[in-house]
């Protein structure tokens, strides 16, 4: 069976998580690994059941054949992924599912939402990254530094000690540093967690509170390393790998500094799931590029082909782009097809999803699209380097292509959209030099063009 990566081709909220949830749905999965990420962004399943909307587990939970991984690239808050994820599946009566956690992911501790907050409020406005203030930045930091707590740290007997250790280090920081009080910095805890019945008076508070979280995700924790490893080269069984963010959120290839932590695309995926790259020939790998069908970008940064004006606004209200983390709304603006090729030549697209089309039957005439840029080095450019052209203040130039003037959520297969739709899907598959393997028209999981 395959090794499939399921990876953004933009910013990030392309659909993911539908499209990792249809290729799970066709039975040639045993496991489901989230190999990046953390909490800081979501993914969102509808099917029969409601909609889900996942943070750090993967999008495989919803099948209870599939065996979901945490892979050791990910990030782990265990207040989040106990106390609000599977917590909230099993309010909505979703609890047949297998999950592992690798003793290997880094936990998100308490500080490292609190410093995350106070470093984005302390950078000037020019400077701000627009951070979700999840933690993600300080605990990768730490991972770096040596000095970061592991998931498999849960089963020491010392984890007490050292939770004490790492609080009081970093309560140093915060109070040597940043002039943030103990006094200060506990209710501000109790805020970014929402507590309305447990108050923080000392550290001892805080442990109690994050051990009730974390003594429930400790029966998960295994050798996933293995696991995965026999499944595809003793059992030749399918394992799909499912990223985070999206390629051009990438800590090394995207629009640095305004980024993630972490190498969330292709590349990234066999280290952040365990899985030897050579396990499975190259031809049975496949890399599943989802884009979406219009650009969307949440907090700061490069984002060449977005004018404040009624694209913005209508498809922002039409495609509902709000995060499904923090709610921030998405700005909205047309294709970056320069941007759109990189992404895919730097991940080796072996086929694409395009995800919501259906929205673009909201406008009137045309379809913007940023075709190339004009940069300084040249009147268009097509050869240099897209992200810092991007970067460097590069103006988009934007053409049209028609619009359809008819809804298209009811249709099933690529022979029956409008004339238009065919011509603005192909448009987007001699940008990425392959072919579409899905066409979104919904978020139903059955509102889907399979190709």
């Amino acid at each position: 069976m395959p090794l499939t990566i399921v990876v953004g081709a933009q910013w990030g909220d392309e659909g993911k998580g539908k499209i990792t949830d249809l290729e799970a749905s066709s039975g040639n999965y045993e496991y489901v690994v989230r190999y990046d990420g953390g909490n800081n962004a979501g993914h969102t399943v509808v099917n029969d059941l409601g909609e889900f909307k996942l943070h750090i587990v993967p999008s495989g939970i919803l099948h209870p054949n599939i065996k979901n991984v945490i892979g050791p690239g990910t990030v782990v808050d265990a207040l989040v992924l106990y106390g609000e994820e599977l917590v909230g599946l099993q309010k909505a009566g979703i609890t047949d599912y297998q999950l592992a956690i690798s003793p290997k992911a880094h936990l998100v501790m308490p500080w490292h939402r609190l410093l995350d907050g106070i470093q984005e409020e302390s950078r000037s406005s020019a400077d701000k990254i627009g951070t979700t203030k999840r933690g993600m930045g300080p605990v990768r930091a730490d991972k770096a530094a040596r000095s970061g707590l592991r998931v498999g740290d849960l089963l020491r007997r010392d984890f007490y000690k050292l939770f004490i250790e790492r609080y009081r280090e970093k309560r140093q920081i915060l109070e040597s540093v940043y002039g943030c009080s103990q006094s200060v910095y506990l209710p501000i805890l109790e805020q970014l967690y929402g507590l309305s019945e447990f108050t923080l008076l000392s550290v001892d508070d805080l442990f109690e509170y994050y051990m009730e979280s974390a003594e429930e995700i400790k029966e998960f924790i295994r050798n996933t390393d293995d696991e995965l490893r026999i499944a595809l080269f003793s059992r030749g069984q399918g394992v799909l790998l499912e990223g985070a963010q999206g390629a051009l959120l990438d800590l090394d290839h995207g629009t640095y500094p305004f980024v993630t932590s972490t190498s969330c695309g292709a590349n990234g995926a066999f280290s952040g799931a365990g899985i030897a790259f050579n396990v499975v020939p190259s031809n049975e790998v496949r890399v599943i590029g989802v884009v979406k069908a219009y650009s969307t970008r949440v907090g700061t940064g490069p984002f060449p082909t977005f004018s404040k004006g009624n694209f913005d606004t209508l498809v922002r209200e039409v495609g509902r782009e709000f995060g499904s983390t923090t709610a921030r709304p998405r700005m909205c603006a047309p294709i970056d097809i320069p941007l759109l090729r990189y992404a895919s030549r730097l991940n080796g697209f072996s086929e694409i999803a395009i995800t919501k089309l259906d929205v673009l039957s909201c406008l009137d005439k045309t379809i913007p699209i940023g075709f190339s840029y004009r940069c300084q080095r040249a009147p268009t450019c097509e050869s240099c380097n897209h992200v810092e052209c991007a970067f460097n203040g590069a103006e988009a130039v934007l053409g049209n292509l028609p619009v359809w003037n008819k809804g298209i959520t009811e249709v099933r297969s690529r022979e029956d959209l409008p004339d238009e739709a065919k011509l603005y899907v192909d448009f987007i598959e001699r940008a990425c030099d392959v072919s579409a393997k899905y066409i979104s028209v919904g978020p139903e999981r059955n509102q889907t063009i399979v190709v």
